[in-house]
């Protein structure tokens, strides 16, 4: 696939959204003017309430699917950026995440005409029946695993790249829209199109791009769950944080449920997503406040919604500490026994 040379364009960020993800979409939103990311944002509304709207809509404009969102998963609206109407720099970002600072080196790495993805918590993931079913040639080529939860392109150097995923996620077998998004982890590991439109997006580019064509960035830039919990805020007021030695971009909560979910608290990891989600939900400086009495009690930055937040991350910190000086042998034993206890329990 070739591209074409052209100035720099304008930066339109586009997210997707429903009012099951509203909660998540006010942290993102919040978080990406509070870190200085000024640029025209998309909503592609799936499903969010009049009300949603109304207390987005200074920030964003919302705009309805361009296509019919009952095709498999509304995740596939992903890979119909081309057809909003947009032009110059677009990047692609999930409603679970919270920007922690400019994104000025992405915005660059894409208009010097790469395509910025970030690196998969799985190192690699491939399947010979993506070729044949995709009708792709040559065959998909084995390389990094990229996430589909962040996407950065110049639309205007690379003209064909969202038709043809677009076209590639219609060969999706239907049957897939007969399972759950969410795959039990044994189906999941075994089903070529679990990840949808991500599994299609690393077969499209393993078979018709060249790894020179990508920028990847690693996790510690773009962490998620199981880095979240080591994760440094060195800045509560402005988000900046670090994760050894890095300064991420965003963090992503791709587990589930979501935290603002109802029942989430019995499994949540009360992580540095999850108290920076409070930080960007529940304080008198963000763009788009939401009512405390709406929001999990979790996700509210009071005394108890601090003590509820923090007090499992602390103790899981103080364990670990402990775990860490037993001798050779009887710490993964002690660790196990945790795991266990842990999990009857619902502390982490």
């Amino acid at each position: 696939m070739s591209i074409a040379t052209t100035p720099k364009q304008q930066v339109t960020h586009v997210t997707v959204s429903d009012s099951k993800f509203f909660i998540g979409l006010v942290g993102m939103i919040n978080s990406l003017r509070m870190t200085g990311n000024d640029e025209p944002l998309i909503v592609i509304d799936v499903g969010l309430t009049d009300k949603q709207k109304a207390l987005i809509s200074r920030e964003c404009e919302i705009v309805p699917p361009p296509i019919p969102k009952d095709r498999v998963f509304v995740v596939l609206l992903k890979a119909s950026l081309h057809l909003l109407g947009i032009r110059g720099i677009a990047t692609l970002l999930d409603s679970d995440v919270i920007i922690t600072r400019k994104m000025t080196p992405i915005l660059d790495d894409a208009a010097a005409g790469k395509l910025v993805v970030v690196a998969d918590q799985f190192l690699e993931r491939y399947f010979d029946e993506w070729g044949p079913v995709l009708g792709l040639d040559p065959p998909p080529r084995r390389q990094r695993q990229v996430g589909g939860g962040f996407l950065a392109i110049d639309l205007e150097q690379w003209p064909d790249f969202m038709p043809r995923w677009f076209e590639l996620c219609e060969r999706i077998p239907a049957e897939r829209n007969d399972l759950p998004f969410d795959l039990p982890r044994d189906e999941f590991l075994k089903n070529p199109f679990a990840l949808n439109e991500q599994d299609v997006l690393n077969a499209f580019m393993a078979s018709e791009l060249t790894e020179d064509d990508r920028k990847v960035y690693e996790l510690d830039v773009f962490p998620g769950p199981p880095h979240n919990d080591r994760l440094k805020i060195l800045d509560r007021t402005t988000l900046r944080c670090d994760y050894e030695g890095h300064n991420p971009f965003l963090l992503h909560y791709w587990n589930h449920p979501k935290p603002w979910l109802p029942g989430a608290r019995k499994t949540l990891q009360m992580d540095a997503y999850v108290e920076l989600l409070a930080r960007v939900l529940d304080a008198d400086d963000v763009p788009i406040p939401l009512p405390r009495a709406e929001l999990p009690i979790w996700l509210r930055d009071d005394t108890v919604g601090r003590l509820v937040r923090r007090s499992p991350r602390q103790l899981r910190r103080t364990i670990r500490a402990g775990l860490s000086k037993l001798p050779d042998g009887y710490e993964q034993r002690a660790r196990d026994l945790g795991g266990s206890v842990a999990e009857k329990l619902r502390l982490g």
